[in-house]
């Protein structure tokens, strides 16, 4: 069974811990700086014939594998999941803000595939993945969660890419960029 782990940049241990076939950190900081654009949040996973700038895609942060060949890095984060026949494709994301903003976002963006919903698992990660050691991950049992439930959440989150420009009238949030002005 091929397995890829989709993950915040927390969770780049992971490609050492043997737990997925691959392992495609995001890089984006959602919590604090300029915000990136849903154009370059979907040309991330778009791959490089949907880029208009030389910015970097899903591929340049994964290692090479030996059975995938240099121009299919370059395709689309889902098609070249179909293509190389990718049974399992699970989500760790550590509880630390900008990596729960960051699921927010891939959630939002994969329930646009309801093709691909069989194929998702959602690992409730509730340590720190940073930190973590990948001799530890390779063993550590990681509860699933119902997937359905997230990508339903995240079509409620009022933020979600387009909205979460606007600042929040919360308390301490002027900017409207930091996870507690989630409310």
């Amino acid at each position: 069974m091929k397995r890829v782990i989709l993950t915040s940049s927390s969770g780049v241990g992971l490609a050492h811990a043997d737990r997925a076939d691959m392992v495609v950190p995001f890089i984006f900081r959602f919590v604090s700086g300029p915000l990136p654009s849903a154009e370059h949040l979907n040309g991330y996973l778009g791959g490089r014939a949907l880029r208009i700038f030389e910015e970097i895609i899903w591929s340049d942060c994964v290692r090479q594998l030996p059975y995938v060949q240099r121009l299919d890095r370059e395709g689309a984060l889902l098609w070249f999941c179909e293509t190389y026949g990718v049974e399992l494709i699970e989500l760790w994301f550590d509880p630390e803000p900008n990596s729960q903003l960051q699921l927010i976002w891939i959630l939002d963006y994969l329930r646009s595939e309801p093709s691909i919903a069989s194929s998702l698992r959602l690992r409730r990660v509730d340590f720190d993945l940073r930190g973590a050691d990948p001799a530890e991950l390779r063993h550590r049992d990681v509860r699933e969660l119902d997937i359905k439930k997230a990508i339903s959440r995240s079509r409620a989150w009022p933020g979600r890419p387009t909205a979460r420009r606007r600042p929040s009238s919360a308390p301490g949030c002027s900017t409207g960029r930091s996870a507690n002005c989630l409310s």
